[in-house]
């Protein structure tokens, strides 16, 4: 609860409302510091009009230490670290700023400097202030801030002065700027660049603000920049995205000499180095999670000021873990809860069902469409408001996880009243997983779109080639040996305007650097090699162009109402693509992802017996003598004969149809008790058994058996008295 806030609490009864009680509301958000600093004092040059310390170290205002004129921090909390002196303000970009009414703020006419330090967590998405009281980004008044490549700016109605050197994220930097008859740059105690200036400031009747635009700007970089504010990439406000201390203003134009001295005799009177690190930030770090296998509800973590923003429970996310392997699916708010493979930090996320409407008044659009212009997929919804996850399995034969997610734009607007989507990821020990989609606008076609692309994500200063080579994929068929696609890579297209013909294989296995690899298995079909047509042309690749499609930063972590931004640098998450197979044509729809440490080739067994899997016959124990194999999740299915203590099984497995870790569900299993499972007469180790309860309330057990063969086999579950869990 925020400032002046009043708790009430009351009680409900038939009667009405009784029991009415009010009390002050106190604040919740986290204001207090983190690691403060010893302050340094050291002598300024010359006497500044305002000198904003942030010292504080807590609360939800700031005092000039001149003026005594109070700066209002409006932020989702958690503001304050240390800074190089004391404690320094954090911001996050899209809410953080100290506004100081215009009232309060000295009156700058034929000159003004400027200096403060900056700790850039990331570059902003376009021009973004350190301070400035201006309208129209310094069209009027004047604005000191960086641009969205890192460079230091200065703007005097509607004048302009840009650094030629970038600033440095993840570190404390001086800047400065002296504006009179002539206008200069600093960086770190040196002048950086300048130009003439006759300065006649015309400050507007608007408040100071430290850290934040109030003028919304798009995000520099569109992909499709001419669409600006009409379909995918709008105009939004933001700010800086790091940490501000020791802001001083001067109404006299400072020298060079002035911003050595008080850069050098700062650093000369710290006590000790201050740690960079307050805007460090990466992707969630997973090993604290142990290698056992099996699904936990969790909130994860990326950076104080990014946590700040969202309103989640303790539950918000998923991490699913495996025995005693370096590897987890992930469940993440920050990806719009899409499903990710992460092995040694390095995060392969996916596609959603994505929708292109170009024109709703086309004739061949469907009536149902609403009337937008629009791309809707779930990267589209950077706050998570229309996705939510949940495990509807959690035992030690699998998980099994539910996504449902709307096709919505940038600005939460669907393009159906139906357009929600329901996947299905069943998991099992082996780190297999099975992704089924529905879409429900065709459900009488089957429920299935577009969904898949192979899409890399990047942790700020990861770099692809920390990932991958030019021969980023391998790709195999279910029988011959496996390829490798070497990018960059363009298939033809057709002289009929058609699709290109895909590259053969439903075997994909990604090349990463990293001993456990990510792999995806359609039913049929061939992949598609993404190109490196729409590619950053600031991001290389071992210094050469970069080979791949992307990378991109609106997505995923971003908060920027774009559906696509090349990046600048290596400073955001981002992701990019590398292809996708063709899971959506063929078969159920469904798709088989997982982690391997062999090739391509080496996983056709596996393939097969999920593309064609044996059939299994009961001798004993099944009522109606029925098994069934669900595709979309990778199981036999039976149920239990009421009077039977054993089910006897025959795996007719053969090297076209081989028998690899079988999942059985056995309904109206009749018991909480764990079998005894043996294969071929043996007690099999390794096996994995849960028990669930189906919807008519009856116990299931499931069963993963880690076998392989193409040889006939028997299979034999026999009651026994072990809880299930």
């Amino acid at each position: 609860m925020g400032k002046g806030a009043v708790l009430q609490t009351m009680r409900l009864t038939e009667n009405g409302i009784i029991d009415v009680n009010n009390k002050p509301g106190e604040l919740m958000v986290d204001t207090i510091q983190k690691g403060a600093n010893p302050i340094v004092n050291h002598v300024l040059p010359g006497q500044p009009r305002a000198h904003w310390r942030f010292d504080e170290g807590e609360g939800r205002s700031t005092v000039d230490k001149i003026n005594l004129a109070t700066g209002y921090i409006d932020s989702h909390g958690r503001d304050w670290v240390g800074g190089v002196s004391g404690s320094a303000l954090l911001f996050d970009g899209y809410r953080s700023a100290v506004v100081v009414a215009q009232d309060e703020v000295p009156v700058f006419n034929d000159s003004i400097s400027i200096e403060a330090w900056i700790n850039l967590a990331a570059y902003p998405w376009n021009n973004a202030p350190i301070i400035h009281q201006s309208s129209g980004v310094g069209g009027q008044g004047y604005y000191f801030g960086v641009n969205s490549s890192g460079n230091l700016l200065f703007t005097a109605n509607g004048e302009t002065l840009v650094s030629d050197s970038v600033i440095p994220t993840n570190q404390w930097v001086h800047v400065g700027v002296s504006a009179g008859s002539s206008l200069s740059l600093y960086i770190n105690g040196l002048v950086d660049k300048s130009q003439s200036l006759g300065l006649k400031l015309s400050v507007p009747d608007m408040p100071l603000i430290v850290g934040m635009n109030n003028t919304a700007l798009p995000a520099t970089d569109g992909v499709r920049e001419g669409e600006l504010n009409e379909y995918n990439h709008f105009s939004s406000l933001f700010g800086i995205e790091g940490a501000i201390d020791e802001i001083a203003i001067y109404d006299q134009p400072l020298t060079a000499k002035d911003f050595s001295d008080s850069y050098n005799g700062f650093i000369s009177a710290q006590k000790e180095t201050p740690d960079p690190s307050v805007t460090k930030r990466q992707l969630p770090d997973l090993e604290k999670y142990p290698q056992k296998f099996g699904g936990v509800y969790t909130k994860l973590d990326f950076h104080d000021a990014w946590d700040s923003l969202w309103r989640v429970t303790e539950n918000e996310d998923i991490v699913v873990r495996f025995d005693n392997k370096p590897i987890s699916y992930v469940y993440w708010r920050g990806t719009s809860h899409g499903m990710n493979l992460v092995t040694d930090n390095r995060w392969m996320s996916d596609q959603s069902v994505e929708l292109v409407i170009p024109d709703p008044d086309d004739p061949e659009t469907p009536a149902s469409v609403n009337p937008i212009v629009s791309l809707a997929e779930h990267m589209s919804d950077k706050a998570a408001l229309r996705t939510h996850v949940r495990m509807i399995e959690n035992t030690s034969a699998r998980v099994k996880v539910h996504w449902r997610y709307a096709a919505a734009d940038v600005f939460d607007s669907l393009v159906m009243d139906t357009a929600y989507i329901d996947e299905v990821h069943t998991i099992y020990p082996d780190g297999v997983a099975i992704r089924d989609v529905f879409y429900h606008p065709v459900a009488d076609e089957g429920g299935i779109e577009f969904y898949q692309d192979f899409q890399w994500l990047l942790g700020p200063g990861q770099k692809a080639e920390d990932f991958l080579n030019y021969n980023a994929v391998s790709i195999a068929g279910l029988k011959g040996d496996s390829s490798d696609v070497i990018y960059p890579i363009s298939l033809s297209q057709p002289s009929d305007g058609g699709d290109p013909t895909p590259l053969p294989g439903n075997i994909a296995v990604l090349n990463s650097q990293t001993s456990w690899k990510v792999f995806g298995v359609s039913q049929a079909g061939g992949f598609f090699p993404s190109s490196n047509e729409e590619s950053s042309k600031y991001i290389d690749f071992l210094g050469s162009v970069f080979p791949f499609a992307g990378p991109w930063n609106h997505w995923p972590v971003a908060q920027i109402p774009s559906d696509g931004r090349f990046s600048v640098a290596n400073d955001r998450v981002s992701h990019f693509a590398v292809g996708n197979l063709e899971a959506f044509e063929y078969g159920t729809g469904s798709m088989m992802y997982g982690f391997t440490q062999g090739t391509a080739s080496d996983l056709q067994g596996l393939a097969k017996s999920w593309i064609s899997p044996p059939k299994i016959d009961p001798t004993k124990g099944v009522e109606n003598n029925t098994v069934t194999f669900e595709t979309d999740e990778r199981a036999y299915h039976m149920t239990a004969a009421k009077s039977s203590e054993v089910i006897s099984l025959i795996a007719k497995a053969s090297d076209t149809n081989p028998l690899v870790n079988p999942v059985l569900v056995i309904h109206r299993w009749g018991s909480n008790k764990l079998p005894e499972v043996r294969f071929n007469s043996e007690v099999s180790s390794g096996v994995k058994t849960g028990i669930i309860r189906d919807t008519d309330g009856s116990p299931t057990l499931i069963v993963w058996l880690p076998v392989s063969t193409s040889q006939d086999s028997a299979i034999e579950i026999i009651r026994n008295s072990v809880s299930g869990d």
